[in-house]
């Protein structure tokens, strides 16, 4: 049952994220279609200016050339997409030609209230996942059966002083029409039983000894790896919502300059190929904010899992903040603080 419980868990969580996959490619080739049609009326707006002689003819090359590979990318950002899109109805056993409607909304509903945090440290979530993961549950069960398992064959290594008695009929060919009361014989008596010659019981236990063993190796590589999933998981999760922070405050960036450079453009004051990189920056910061936003999805689900506190049964679970017991209480988003919040490399490698 633990098994199979722990199977519902994974596959929700892969088809949520596969879902959010796709609809991330969805959203690349809107932004690719977008970045294709701004560049191709840049290419027009800039042969009117050529015509007129106020801009020289390579920067007319420069813009049809960025268009061309605007057309190129949103092309190939279709193909991934289709693709995806037969993957994620292979996974639901769904037929090939099988019209599938994808709701955009859910994007947005993951977007509007932020990320959600799993506040724990990393004993905090080892604590968790011990009491609550299901694999982890079979290891220790399995364990404490093998411990069980070795009483019990010392149990029978053990010598004994054993009471006797017993009661039976003298004819077996009993029939309790003609039955006689006082046709038994009765006996008691005591039976000492030392351990001389006990080579079966002894290898028995010798057995259990090392089934015992061996299963406490496994529970101790479980719970090893166990911890290293967690601390992996808490920090995956904090690389991504750093990354999303930064790339929605580069996107700002890149949607002003992209406002700015098409304002100066048309004064005269700057050149096409400062309008190009700027509409090249804007679609790159908007496919990336959409990736870490479904990046963090990912990680935050694969932990809940890590630690067994991901409850499939909510109506959509992956936007309701997770259940944690004597978990730490959470701190404020500051995403400003992002950028700054980087170790240098003396830190992170630790002193010699």
């Amino acid at each position: 049952m633990r098994d199979f419980a722990l199977f519902q868990q994974a596959f929700a969580a892969d088809v949520v994220t596969t879902y959010f996959r796709l609809l991330q490619r969805k959203d690349a080739v809107r932004n690719g279609w977008s970045n294709y049609q701004k560049l191709l009326r840049g290419r027009e707006q800039a042969e009117a200016l050529s015509k007129g002689e106020r801009l020289a003819a390579f920067q007319v090359d420069q813009s049809r050339q960025e268009e061309l590979k605007a057309k190129v990318a949103y092309i190939s950002a279709v193909e991934s997409y289709q693709a995806s899109l037969d993957g994620f109805k292979q996974l639901l056993a769904l037929p090939a030609g099988f019209e599938l409607i994808l709701d955009d909304t859910a994007l947005a509903e993951l977007a509007a209230p932020g990320l959600l945090p799993v506040p724990l440290t990393e004993e905090q979530g080892f604590s968790l996942a011990v009491a609550h993961r299901l694999d982890v549950l079979n290891e220790i069960d399995r364990f404490e059966d093998a411990q069980r398992h070795v009483g019990v064959a010392r149990d029978a290594l053990r010598p004994g002083l054993l009471f006797t008695a017993g009661a039976s009929l003298n004819n077996d060919n009993v029939n309790y029409s003609k039955f006689v009361w006082n046709n038994t014989t009765v006996s008691s008596g005591l039976q000492l039983d030392i351990p001389w010659d006990r080579l079966p019981q002894r290898n028995a236990f010798r057995a259990t000894v090392i089934a015992f063993e061996r299963q406490l190796r496994t529970l101790g590589i479980t719970l090893d790896a166990t911890r290293d999933n967690v601390r992996a998981g808490l920090r995956t999760l904090g690389t991504v919502g750093q990354n999303y922070d930064i790339q929605k405050r580069a996107q700002q960036l890149a949607e002003q300059r992209t406002d700015a450079v098409s304002l100066l453009l048309s004064a005269g004051r700057a050149q096409v190929r400062d309008q190009l990189e700027a509409q090249t920056a804007l679609v790159a910061a908007q496919n990336a904010v959409t990736q870490a936003l479904v990046d963090h999805l990912a990680a935050r689900l694969k932990l809940l899992i890590d630690i067994g506190m991901l409850d499939v049964n909510q109506d959509k679970f992956w936007l309701k903040p997770a259940r944690l017991p004597g978990a730490a209480p959470v701190a404020p988003a500051n995403p400003a603080a992002a950028e700054s919040d980087v170790l240098p490399p003396e830190k992170v490698f630790g002193k010699p």
